[in-house]
């Protein structure tokens, strides 16, 4: 494996090599087949993500549209924009720059481990955003007219405070789990023209030899900012739809007892007017006057 895939491996899937032994897996297949094209379909794709994402700040920060809500998913489009913009750099300068496969400068693998860290930290941050905006989704139609206090700007303040603590603690192991190392590499003296190889050092991103790190950045990779946001999301958005489902059925009962009322005072008026019609006609009439 040469240095370009061990570092580029970190972004993608922040898993050690030896974890990834499987070559028939189908997403192993899929990786393979995809790899020749990922770097095209990135440019591509990143700035149109970050163009969009920044017409979402524009719009939702309208003074009209100022509410809890559209705060978080402010701040969920800064993110995503952070990290596809994050992403342009590194694919323009650690995978289309051909010199780089068989390692770095030092200061491209400095680059490198901060552009990790902070692709991290932004994705754990996007994680839990969507988390808390579905809970306040769950909180509007569970709550109802309560919603207002239980989703007001100040505590979705608070809830994005709470998740930057968060996403800097979950991004502190793969920060210490990476270091830059030096990758000897051989480059033939032309200027003298003969077979003698001078050894010059580079510098690529790699895991640190501690298994322990290594077992907390799978920790918090794997499981604190991928897995447990999806199943978090999952059960509340179950729960957001029990709900929706038992509203609608509240919302349609309301519905047809209105309508059944109403039949029962229609009837009701209409008996009480063929009532006193009948009435009406049995009265006397008076002497006509000759």
């Amino acid at each position: 494996m040469n240095a370009t895939h061990e570092y580029s491996s970190i972004i993608l899937t922040p898993i050690a090599p030896s974890m990834c032994t499987f070559d028939g897996w189908p997403l192993k297949v899929f990786h393979k087949g995809f790899q020749p094209f990922h770097t095209q379909f990135a440019l591509f794709l990143c700035p149109l993500g970050v163009l969009a994402n920044l017409i979402n700040v524009v719009v939702l920060c309208q003074p009209r549209l100022r509410n809890s809500t559209n705060l978080l998913l402010c701040f969920l489009a800064i993110s995503d924009g952070m990290i596809m913009f994050l992403y342009i750099f590194y694919d323009i300068f650690y995978l289309i720059i051909p010199y780089l496969k068989e390692g770095m400068p030092l200061n491209y693998a400095k680059m490198l481990l901060v552009i990790i860290i902070l692709l991290s930290s932004f994705q754990a941050f996007s994680a839990w955003t969507i988390v808390v905006i579905a809970i306040f989704r769950m909180l509007y139609v569970r709550t109802g007219v309560r919603a207002v206090i239980f989703c007001s700007n100040i505590r979705a303040r608070l809830a994005i405070t709470c998740v930057s603590i968060l996403s800097i603690i979950l991004t502190i192991p793969l920060a210490l789990g990476h270091r830059v190392v030096p990758v000897p590499t051989s480059t033939n003296d032309s200027a003298n023209a003969t077979l003698e190889s001078n050894t010059t050092t580079s510098y690529t991103v790699h895991y640190a030899p501690n298994e322990t790190l290594r077992f907390f950045v799978f920790i918090t990779t794997a499981i604190l900012i991928k897995a447990l946001p999806v199943i978090i999301m999952s059960v509340v958005s179950i729960i957001l739809i029990v709900s929706i489902h038992h509203t609608e059925r509240r919302y349609r009962g309301l519905q047809k007892d209105t309508h059944e009322r109403r039949r029962f005072l229609a009837h009701i008026e209409l008996d009480m007017r063929s009532r006193m019609e009948q009435q009406d006609s049995r009265m006397p009439t008076g002497p006509e006057n000759g």
